[in-house]
């Protein structure tokens, strides 16, 4: 198989801001991104064994920054110049991966290992400047970037053993990653308060030191049970997680908006967990099902966070933004060629800083969705028509927390959608 792809990312995004040059202005945050790569790949099958080996290659082209502009009295803008000029350049992926996988009576296996090689390029510093009340782009080398290459080993394994037609119990292993992400609010934290990170020596390749990808590894041990009405899939799950990207306070550096030292991110958290899902399904009867997914994530942080000779504690305490306890439950109801489902999503307590001084309340919402779907409609094979209502009853919760803006010295908080229903449209020939 060969499945060359293309990809273009052309966004513009303005946002709000308190203070460009000293007045209330708006910022203009463009990225202009072009991915191109190939995946090649080749399957084999030895009767017990099955085994496939690939490699994937990527370039992008990216060019990521932001343009400022006054507000004037009248409503119009004025143009001030760049912000930021983030990542310029080109960037590469290597990736290159085998699995092999087989079955021997009951028994089933897989084993796989996969390299994962990411490019980062250059980046050179540009700053503007006011030349007569107008903005001049000039050399910045303090916010010059060099290239960084950063790799990552990733293998996977599990196992599985069939009792019989109601009963299997499977154990897997496998490594996560991320790659490294958010440079946007860095920078324009560093462009913001250039003057005094420069006063403090401290250019911004040092804030990039610590970044790295983001891993994890993790343990599922299962169990799949059906038995006439029931079936029940209780799985527990370890983890440790490293080189999480975590908000970290550099007392070097002094934010005179706040008087506060300034708050940025740094891939130097570490943290472990355990915990357990139970997905139930019972079968009521031929046109009733409910169904009841409850899960328990003890992810905490392992040891305290030290940075620049700042120590918050984190030891022990729940993770940025993960709840202990989410729910999902809810009934499908069929009556002829219509399907009724009504849902409700619970999300457990979280935190927005690490230190467990921001707490966000729990909260539930609940959901309805109506399925039409007819088999044969003139000439189409199936016709499907769904109408979902989201949030019905119209909650207020806090849906995303954003622990990562810095261009902020606080964590910021998403508003959860409204009361929302939408409809779809779906057939086949």
């Amino acid at each position: 198989m060969l499945k060359p792809y293309i990809s273009k990312e052309d966004a513009k995004i303005w946002d709000g801001s308190s203070n460009i040059s000293g007045k209330p202005g708006v910022q203009q945050r463009t990225r202009d991104i072009e991915r191109k790569g190939i995946i090649a790949e080749i399957a084999l099958d030895f009767n017990t064994v099955k085994a496939t080996a690939g490699y994937n290659y990527e370039s992008a082209d990216m060019n990521i920054y932001s343009e400022n502009y006054w507000i004037n009295s009248d409503g119009s803008l004025s143009y001030r110049g760049y912000g930021v000029l983030a990542t310029t350049g080109t960037t590469y992926v290597n990736s290159p991966y085998l699995k092999v996988a087989g079955t021997i009576d009951k028994f089933n296996w897989q084993a796989g290992i996969k390299y994962f090689k990411f490019k980062d390029s250059a980046s050179e510093g540009y700053r503007t400047i006011f030349v007569g009340g107008n903005p001049v782009l000039t050399r910045a080398p303090y916010l010059d970037r060099k290239a960084e290459t950063y790799d990552i080993w990733l293998p996977t394994a599990g196992v599985s053993y069939t009792f019989n037609e109601n009963i299997e119990a499977y154990l897997s292993y496998g490594r996560n990653y991320i790659r490294p992400y958010a440079y946007m609010p860095i920078l324009n934290l560093y462009n913001r308060l250039y003057n005094q990170f420069v006063a403090a020596g401290i250019p911004i390749s040092d804030l990039f030191k610590n970044r790295d990808i983001e891993q994890s590894d993790n343990i599922d041990i299962g169990l799949r049970f059906r038995k006439d009405f029931i079936e029940v899939n209780p799985t527990i799950f370890l983890s440790r997680h490293k080189n999480l990207l975590t908000t970290i306070t550099d007392p070097r550096v002094i934010d005179p908006s706040t008087g506060k030292p300034v708050n940025y991110q740094q891939n130097i958290g570490k943290a472990k967990g355990y915990g357990f899902e139970i997905g139930t399904t019972v079968f009521a009867s031929d046109w009733l099902t409910f169904y009841l997914n409850p899960t328990f994530n003890h992810l905490t942080y392992d040891g305290n966070i030290t940075y620049s000779g700042k120590t918050l504690s984190t030891d022990g305490k729940q993770v940025v933004d993960v709840p202990k306890w989410t729910v999902v439950t809810g009934l499908i109801a069929k009556y002829k060629d219509f399907e009724i489902i009504p849902q409700m999503r619970y999300l457990g307590k979280r935190y927005g800083d690490c230190e467990h001084k921001e707490e966000i309340p729990s909260y539930a919402v609940f959901d309805l969705k109506l399925n039409y779907v007819k088999e044969k409609v003139g000439m189409l094979k199936a016709l499907k028509i769904s109408l979902e209502f989201d949030n019905i009853f119209n909650k207020k919760y806090v849906s995303v927390i954003n622990a990562m803006d810095d261009a902020v010295s606080n964590t910021t908080y998403g508003v959860g959608a409204p009361f929302t229903m939408r409809g779809s449209v779906s057939f086949a020939f």
